[in-house]
């Protein structure tokens, strides 16, 4: 009876850890929640989607703690830019919002995770003005 109930006991703290290592959403003090999949330093860049004839790349590092600092690198013909950007990031079912300082509205995108290192954003909503209302870029995981 002991050994029975030894292996039942086992086999419950097996399926315990097996399905806390599969959740991903993770509540912050403020009520907010993350996705742990999308922690980390992203890489992206786009042509003309947001303003034409701007290519635009950036390194985006999402924090565990709903944290985000963004470094954006823009081009055109006449001149290069560089500027930072830091706010606040969080999710709800399948968006993304992100926040940085100041009176703006969050963006919105919708998120889909296409592997551990690779995410589709598709833009909903912004507080800029957007040439491409279908806005979408995919992110890397930087290495």
């Amino acid at each position: 009876m002991k050994k029975i109930n030894i292996s039942i006991l086992s086999l419950l703290i097996t399926i315990a850890i097996g399905l806390t290592s599969c959740i991903t959403i993770m509540s912050l003090p403020n009520g907010k929640t993350i996705d742990k999949r999308l922690v980390g330093a992203w890489t992206g860049s786009e042509t003309g989607q947001q303003t034409k004839g701007v290519y635009k790349e950036w390194e985006m590092i999402r924090n565990e703690d709903g944290t985000y600092i963004v470094h954006f690198k823009t081009k055109t013909i006449a001149k290069t830019r560089e500027f930072t950007e830091k706010g606040t990031w969080w999710v709800e079912k399948n968006k993304i919002f992100e926040h940085c300082s100041g009176p703006n509205k969050a963006d919105a995108f919708k998120f889909v995770v296409i592997n551990k290192d690779k995410i589709k954003l598709e833009l909903l909503s912004t507080g800029l003005n957007v040439e491409n209302p279908n806005y979408t870029v995919i992110e890397k995981r930087k290495k």
